[in-house]
């Protein structure tokens, strides 16, 4: 039997679970976080990480799993980055629960949608990567700056296998190739890339004035949006896009931005080709 509680309410009925035939579904904001830490405290049980998305918003034909990041800047599919923190590497869900928006009735669109998205992404690594290993990836995800997405080390050499790689310049790896993170020795080296050219946008955005951040934001998504093709025919791969464009990026490029006036910004070194 597995009974259902919020983040904050897992504290009173744990020690009444029965060790052998019972579990838990964490549900809420920080489900996936409790899940993980339950673990590091010896919860062997069964576990699931309800998002709760149906909570807070309505899932539509374009989108079955709703953004709720609150405002903070999520790269990547929602579906996708929801399923890796709740069974990546250590999370500890023993299965994924879909962040799916509130269902309407006869809503068959968007129910049609999700399933869609599902079936991909049961191609994609993250499914592929829990079938390995069940101590999740066997590389870490590595942010791909002119593609504005993450992916896993390992799906990079795989992509970029017949083709010449991106040299990253920035402040952690200076010079390194980026099909280098194939297994999770990489995974500190592959944080530190994340972040510093997280950082190196943040100082870039920082230099313009803040009246022109969400113009410049959209055309920094845009340009990204236009690199996948390019990047796809670069590699050649027949009868196989090698990346696909997320669909939050699409979102976010295609977003109406009021007209400002022109801003100018101090430049910063681009982490790798394809930046201005």
């Amino acid at each position: 039997m597995l009974l259902q509680a919020g983040v904050s309410r897992v504290g009173y009925i744990r020690a009444q679970l029965d060790p052998v035939r019972s579990g838990l579904v964490v549900s809420g904001p920080g489900a996936a976080a409790k899940v993980r830490k339950l673990r590091e405290e010896g919860f062997t049980g069964p576990l699931l990480a309800d998002p709760a998305v149906y909570t807070v918003a309505a899932a539509s034909e374009d989108g079955p799993f709703p953004d709720v990041s609150e405002g903070q800047l999520s790269f990547g599919d929602p579906l996708r980055l929801s399923i890796e923190e709740q069974v990546g590497h250590r999370a500890g869900a023993t299965a994924a629960m879909t962040p799916t928006g509130y269902l309407h009735a006869e809503d068959s669109d968007a129910l049609k949608a999700a399933v869609h998205q599902i079936l991909k992404l049961e191609d994609s690594h993250v499914f592929q990567a829990a079938k390995r290993s069940p101590g999740g990836p066997n590389s870490p995800s590595v942010l791909l700056p002119e593609l504005m997405d993450f992916f896993l080390g390992e799906t990079l050499a795989k992509r970029f296998a017949a083709g010449l790689a991106p040299v990253c310049r920035c402040a952690a790896c200076d010079g390194l190739v980026l099909d280098t993170f194939v297994s999770n020795h990489w995974q500190v080296p592959a944080a530190a890339h994340n972040a510093a050219v997280l950082m190196e946008w943040l100082r870039t955005m920082d230099a313009v004035e803040p009246a022109g951040r969400p113009a410049w934001w959209q055309q920094r998504c845009q340009r990204a949006v236009d690199r996948y093709p390019v990047l796809n025919a670069e590699l050649d791969h027949p009868g196989f896009s090698a990346f696909k464009v997320p669909q939050q990026l699409l979102q976010w490029a295609q977003a109406s931005v009021a007209p400002q006036a022109s801003s100018t910004a101090r430049p910063v070194a681009g982490v790798e080709r394809g930046e201005p």
